[in-house]
């Protein structure tokens, strides 16, 4: 920018007008916003692959179909036998590391989960993981049940009741992971469901004619 003086004649070049100044800045904000933008669509993937994560390893815990469970309904019954209790330990067995990583993955996943779903949240995943009904509790009872089985003077009656309580136990725990489960990780068409119902109130309240005031 070039200026004059009336009175003497004189150039004097400024660098920047108020205008330069202005234009650069507005520049520099943008570059702010679109930095800020790239920032949050990448904690956003951050959220979304722990997200999966833990989802995978709340699946990962819950009892399935013709497992453990089916196993401890035929003892419920009173028709076992050793090839059962055989069975279920077998079963118990083959499932220790992958339910210990989970258990281990889900510990780290807990302040993640409080900073996006509150405390609440962290409290149900606790009652999954650790003390009375959790997962860990139903497996130390399950090697309790297979260990009274085994002894030179097993009490059938004792056996029964407890397998009884622990299937008990199990659809209680199922549910409460599918419901931690779908919290943490909406199915997908549950998920596009919301959004359209969100979509369709903002176009009828966009809808809507304004009232004047008189």
């Amino acid at each position: 920018m070039t200026t004059d003086d009336p009175v003497g004649g004189i150039s004097v070049s400024l660098p920047f007008s108020v205008e330069d100044f202005a234009k650069a800045l507005l520049q520099v904000l943008r570059g702010v916003q679109d930095m800020g933008k790239i920032i949050g669509k990448a904690v956003d993937f951050v959220d979304r692959r722990k997200a999966r994560g833990a989802a995978e390893n709340l699946s990962t815990l819950a009892f399935r179909n013709g497992g453990m469970q089916e196993t401890l309904r035929r003892i419920a019954s009173g028709t076992w036998s050793n090839q059962d209790i055989v069975l279920l330990e077998r079963q118990l067995l083959e499932t220790a590391k992958e339910v210990d990583d989970s258990l281990i993955k889900l510990a780290r996943y807990r302040g993640r989960l409080r900073e996006n779903f509150g405390m609440g949240e962290v409290k149900k995943l606790d009652s999954i993981t650790e003390g009375f009904g959790s997962k860990r509790w139903i497996r130390d009872n399950i090697q309790a049940l297979i260990a009274d089985a085994v002894s030179p003077y097993p009490d059938r009656d004792r056996i029964q009741q407890t397998a009884k309580d622990l299937d008990k136990g199990i659809d209680e725990l199922n549910q409460s992971l599918i419901d931690l489960h779908n919290m943490v990780l909406p199915p997908k068409k549950l998920k596009r469901a919301r959004v359209g119902k969100q979509s369709l109130r903002k176009k009828r309240e966009r809808s809507k004619p304004t009232q004047r005031r008189s």
